[in-house]
């Protein structure tokens, strides 16, 4: 567009700014759209004017702060509503502007009909709600990281308890195995007492009485060994069997109450940002419960897999213990219960 073509374009915005001021009572629309392009496209220089504010004030009159009025009822309402308002005045319009269509729906009565102090005391009421909500928000944000902080701590604790019982069956077959090698080394005594020739003497030992002494030795000592043993290993597996019993149900008590909580802040909040991000709440609510079933789902599986995995070593350690049979009926009881839950009326 060439130079005189520009200037002809400005003066004919400009001629139809004059034609909608003679009106304002209902043109409130039309004047925000050719300000909006004057300053957009700088036209007002093809005036004359050096800045836009310069412009509006110089030739209508008009201040910086009620210009932006005039723009921002443009830009921030749709056309419908500024030509079915529009009757309310600029004033009115523009503090409607101000706030987001969600609270415009909440405004009790229409813009004619509400005076200026009327509206000014509901757009603060709703900037307070809102405000009101969104620290709430934060806060129960701040207390889901907590959440999330207490249960890492939970694993953690798992993780070293399993670590222990590990660490505890490593130790139980190496005691083991010194005891093993300790009887090999008794019953070599032995075969070497029954191997060594004897000397005829009144006062020394028969060779039946040196069998004896070497066998009640080494039956001594090898029963001392294996009661140290068991005693020793089935202290440390009752006692770790304990804790790790209370540790999982503790988590599990945990992790459902702050898996809920979770859940119940997101599904709240996320609504909510959607709401004030400009979404309708039929999109809000879909997005919500999509992302809700894809948390739910993955939450489950993550569970699902700990539970197999906590099974599995529980199977195999009752497997290891000396109280085999008395463990495998306990998980058994364990398993029949909650089968029984599965099948009831809760599910």
């Amino acid at each position: 567009m060439n130079e005189l073509t520009l200037k002809d374009e400005a003066i004919r915005i400009d001629n139809e700014i004059q034609m909608w001021a003679n009106n304002l009572g209902t043109a409130v629309y039309n004047i925000g759209r050719c300000m909006t392009q004057m300053k957009e496209r700088k036209l007002y220089e093809e005036l004359g004017y050096s800045t836009f504010e310069d412009y509006c004030e110089q030739k209508y009159q008009l201040k910086r702060s009620q210009a932006a009025k005039y723009l921002s009822v443009y830009q921030n309402l749709d056309e419908k509503y500024i030509l079915d308002n529009q009757g309310a005045g600029i004033q009115k319009l523009y503090m409607i502007s101000q706030i987001s269509e969600e609270d415009r729906e909440n405004i009790e009565g229409t813009p004619e009909e509400l005076s200026v102090t009327e509206l000014k005391a509901q757009i603060e009421q709703l900037k307070k709600e809102r405000e009101g909500e969104q620290l709430q928000f934060f806060e129960m944000q701040e207390k889901s990281e907590k959440a999330k902080t207490e249960e890492d701590k939970l694993r953690e604790k798992i993780k070293k308890l399993e670590d222990q019982i590990k660490d505890a069956e490593i130790e139980h077959w190496n005691e083991l195995s010194d005891v093993s090698r300790k009887n090999e080394k008794l019953e070599k005594q032995i075969k070497e007492l029954e191997s060594k020739p004897q000397d005829v003497a009144v006062a020394e030992p028969s060779e039946e009485e040196l069998n004896e002494r070497a066998a009640k030795i080494a039956d001594e000592k090898a029963r001392s060994y294996r009661e140290t043993m068991q005693r020793t290993y089935s202290e440390k597996e009752k006692a770790l069997q304990k804790e790790y019993s209370e540790m999982a149900d503790d988590l599990q008590r945990k992790l459902a109450e702050k898996e809920q909580e979770i859940k119940n802040i997101k599904a709240g909040y996320e609504k909510k940002l959607e709401n004030l991000a400009g979404s309708t709440p039929a999109e809000a609510e879909e997005s919500t419960q999509v992302d809700a079933a894809e948390e739910e789902k993955a939450r489950m599986k993550e569970l699902l897999t700990y539970i197999i995995n906590a099974s599995n070593e529980a199977l195999e350690l009752a497997q290891l213990s000396e109280n085999s049979e008395m463990w495998m009926e306990k998980l058994r009881a364990v398993f029949g219960s909650i089968s029984q839950k599965l099948e009831g009326d809760a599910f």
